[in-house]
């Protein structure tokens, strides 16, 4: 019996320990989020952002994090993206990056050559990478990432993947200049670019700009609070906007932000 109490001490100091270097060396918090790409530029699936998060979640929670769904007021929490997009005449294909202020911290990307529902291959790719990141991040490596290592290619094609159609414009406005780091420095205009929709738009764009009025909420997420249109728009085309925003990644702040706006339209 007092040979079995010993035992059952030993485990408890070991798993004690275990969890201490996890705390020491790991990641203790993370925030996940799934960023669907279905800009005019890609044949992306219509795929649920939420079921993925919540697949990835589990994982990470397997490994030992812990998920969280707001931003911490010390800023102490580690950010997980997946891009989740396909290219016209291109693979199916998933990205994901864990970064804190410092950068980029890992990046690994997924793509299937052979697949029956797409929806369920993202989902599939995307679990797949979670169980691939490590139990323990080293920090001190930062990559330089671009937005076609975010978004790049995975087949041999003969058309220029990244190319912008002139006639449509995007930009971003932040309340008092107080722009929030983008994932990829000196990129987010060229990812607004990627991720804008103009199908369907066309019309509402021939009479003026459409200006989409935001906030990044305490999930690190923006959030459309209100927009602007000459004309009005039907619930399609709403989706669509909505769509847009939602595919943007989480905003690297310690605190929300209010009286952001994004003005998109022809040229």
């Amino acid at each position: 019996m007092r040979n079995l109490k010993l035992r059952v001490r030993k485990q408890v100091i070991v798993l004690i320990l275990s969890v201490c270097c996890l705390n020491s060396y790991g990641i203790s918090k993370v925030l996940i989020k799934a960023n669907i790409l279905r800009g005019e530029r890609f044949v992306t699936a219509k795929t649920s952002a939420k079921e993925i998060e919540n697949r990835v979640s589990e994982v990470f929670i397997k490994k030992g994090y812990d998920v969280v769904t707001n931003m911490e007021p010390s800023g102490d929490v580690v950010f997980v993206d997946l891009f989740v997009y396909q290219f016209p005449a291109q693979f199916p294909a998933v990205t994901i990056t864990i970064r804190t202020k410092k950068g980029i911290h890992y990046i690994d990307q997924e793509y299937k050559k052979v697949f029956g529902d797409r929806e369920i291959t993202n989902l599939n790719m995307a679990t797949e990478l979670a169980e691939r990141v490590p139990v323990e991040l080293n920090k001190s490596l930062v990559y330089r990432v671009n937005a076609g290592d975010l978004i790049s290619a995975n087949k041999i094609s003969n058309t220029n993947l990244y190319a912008v159609n002139s006639k449509y414009y995007s930009t971003i406005k932040w309340k008092d200049n107080n722009s929030i780091p983008f994932i990829i420095p000196n990129d987010f205009g060229l990812y607004l670019l990627y991720a804008s929709n103009f199908t369907g738009l066309k019309k509402q764009l021939a009479r003026g700009p459409i200006v989409l009025k935001l906030r990044i909420n305490d999930s690190a997420r923006f959030e459309l609070v209100d927009f602007d249109s000459h004309q009005n728009l039907d619930e399609k085309q709403k989706l669509r906007i909505q769509e847009f925003i939602d595919s943007f990644p989480l905003s690297l702040t310690n605190a929300e932000l209010e009286n952001i706006e994004i003005m998109y339209g022809l040229k």
